[in-house]
C-alpha cells in the first residue's frame, strides 16, 4: 500500500500533562515560570486540537485508509502498529513530527524519549488523497504534520538528517521508568 503519512496534533502532549500533572513542583523548580505557563498553554491547545479532531473523525477516516488515535508507547509504535495494519513499508522524516519544544524539555527533565511516550489525542494517518486530506483538515484548522510515505516494501524507514534507521518493535511505554513500584502511570 502506498499513500501519504500524517501525524494530527503534536505528540507526547498527553505524556507532558501527565508529568505536570505528577512533578509539577519539580518541573517549577527546574523551570522559570514563563516556560511553566508556555507549558500549560501547549497542553491546553493540545486538548483543544483532540477535540476538534474528535469532532471531524469520520470526515478524516473517509479521506483516508487508516487513521488511530496513538496511545501508550507512542509515534513510532503507533507507526509500527499502522504498517502492520495496512501491510506497509514506510520512510519518513523524525524532524517532520509535529512535537512542541517544551514537550521536549520536560519529557527530557526525566529522561523520557518523547517518540515513545503516550499521545493520547493525537492521530496517526495513511491517505491516498493528501489534497482532499489536508483540505479537511485546514478547515477544521487543526495542525498537523505529512512525516513521509507509505511504500510497497516491507521496509520501516526512519530518516534523522544523514543518519538512517529502521523501526524496532514496539517498545515499552517510556513514562513507566518513573514508576518505580512496579505499577503502571494511570494512561488518564
Amino acid at each position: 500500500m502506498t499513500g501519504e503519512i500524517y501525524v494530527l496534533n503534536s505528540i507526547a502532549c498527553d505524556a507532558t500533562k501527565y508529568l505536570l500533572d505528577l512533578k509539577k513542583g519539580e518541573l517549577e523548580e527546574k523551570f522559570p515560570p514563563f516556560f511553566m505557563h508556555l507549558t500549560e498553554v501547549s497542553v491546553k491547545e493540545g486538548e483543544e486540537t483532540a477535540k476538534k479532531i474528535e469532532g471531524i473523525l469520520s470526515e478524516l477516516k473517509r479521506s483516508s485508509v487508516y487513521c488511530k488515535e496513538m496511545g501508550e508507547g507512542g509515534i513510532l509504535n503507533a507507526l509500527w502498529y499502522m504498517a502492520e495494519a495496512c501491510a506497509t513499508g514506510f520512510e519518513i522524516g523524525l524532524k517532520k513530527i509535529p512535537i512542541d519544544q517544551q514537550t521536549v524539555e520536560v519529557l527530557e527533565t526525566y529522561d523520557i524519549n518523547p517518540y515513545y511516550a503516550k499521545s493520547r489525542g493525537t492521530w496517526l494517518a495513511l491517505t491516498n488523497d493528501p489534497a482532499g486530506f489536508e483540505s479537511v483538515l485546514r478547515r477544521a484548522q487543526i495542525p498537523y504534520g505529512r512525516i513521509g510515505t507509505a511504500n510497497d516494501t516491507k521496509k520501516r524507514t526512519i530518516l534523522n538528517g544523514e543518519s538512517v534507521r529502521y523501526l524496532d518493535r514496539p517498545q515499552r511505554e517510556e513514562l513507566e521508568k518513573l514508576n518505580c513500584g512496579g505499577e503502571r502511570p494511570d494512561p488518564a
